[in-house]
């Protein structure tokens, strides 16, 4: 199997972002998940397995190598690439974009020190109300409240 290898290094958040975005245009990946509703797509993510990046590296991945099996777990970007894929095939754009149904990748932290660790994504409400979806573990609930966050920005 011929696996295509980015070696671009992400040095920062803004950078990773900007991956994250570019490679959630890959919704065509999705193949036959994108009939699934999105809590149904939504259970589906969060039963990936989690697994983190190796220390010192940031691995942003198009959707298809996380669902063919090239990459065997996702972590908190890989999760969030596949739910925003599926957001975009679903007429969402990112916030940026001006008007209309939009998603943003937001990374925050839970920790005392307020150091960013954790990647996920919101959608916005026809009402304007952003909502969390965060698929990362296991038994995530769809639009679950982050009580527990510390620091946080949006990634664009």
């Amino acid at each position: 199997m011929l696996v295509k290898v980015q070696e671009k290094i992400l040095r920062d958040r803004a950078q990773t972002g900007v991956a994250m975005y570019r490679a959630a245009r890959y919704f065509a990946d999705l193949g036959e998940y994108l009939d699934l509703s999105l809590r149904d797509f939504f259970a589906f993510v969060s039963e990936i397995p989690y697994e983190e990046d190796w220390p010192g590296a940031e691995i942003v991945s198009r959707p298809r190598y996380i669902l063919d099996g090239t990459l065997p777990a996702a972590d908190c970007k890989k999760k969030a690439v596949l739910i925003a894929a599926w957001l975009v095939a679903h007429g969402y754009t990112p916030a940026a974009d001006g008007p209309g149904k939009h998603f943003r990748f937001v990374a925050v932290s839970e920790r005392p020190d307020g150091e960013i660790h954790h990647v996920f994504v919101q959608m916005k409400e026809a009402g304007g109300r952003w909502r969390n979806v965060d698929a990362t573990y296991p038994g995530a609930r769809l639009h679950a409240a982050k009580p527990e966050v510390t620091a946080g920005e949006v990634l664009e």
